[in-house]
């Protein structure tokens, strides 16, 4: 069974030994994102009958920075978002807050990046009519032309972008 907790970084560099807080120090700026698949998903289980032993515990290690350095641009239209725009009422913090636990779970920096553009756009315009730099490939003052990322892609479904090589079993 895992016991997982959370404690400030001062109360971790107080509490280690010199050998721990050497460990701890290469991965300081280092965010663990964990997850699992509940054996409870199965409608058949009975919850007494679970074997803890075999559950799979995926950790996906990110930067610190790209995991809660999420903002949003102060002037939309500077930054390449098209349509209506309105000035943000949120700060960097509530931005941050607001994406933290998406963005702990998206490998690539890019796909991230398009995630808070996409969070900034709504929140610029709630109605859907703020459009990201990203999603942009011609624009005037009067027409904008989206571009192909704004339709779905073919392909099969479900695309899986979490590698499955960092999982670990705990017994």
């Amino acid at each position: 069974m895992a016991n997982v907790s959370c404690t400030s970084e001062e109360y971790l560099l107080r509490s280690y030994t010199s050998l721990a807080r050497f460990f701890h120090e290469k991965r300081f700026d280092r965010v663990a994102h964990l997850s699992y698949d509940s054996q409870l998903n199965d409608l058949d289980v009975d919850p007494s009958k679970i074997e803890l032993s075999v559950t799979k515990i995926k950790i996906r290690e990110r930067p610190e920075a790209r995991v809660f350095g999420a903002s949003c641009p102060k002037d939309p239209y500077a930054s390449g978002y098209k349509g209506d725009c309105q000035p943000l009422n949120m700060t960097d913090n509530e931005v941050s807050e607001s994406v933290w636990h998406l963005a702990s779970r998206i490998d690539s920096e890019t796909c991230q990046n398009q995630l808070v553009e996409v969070f900034c756009a709504y929140q610029f315009n709630p109605k859907g009519f703020c459009v990201p730099p990203n999603y942009v490939i011609e624009s005037s003052e009067d027409d904008i032309t989206f571009g192909p990322e704004l339709y779905p892609a073919r392909g099969s479904r479900p695309i899986s972008t979490i590698p499955e090589s960092n999982e670990v079993t705990f017994t």
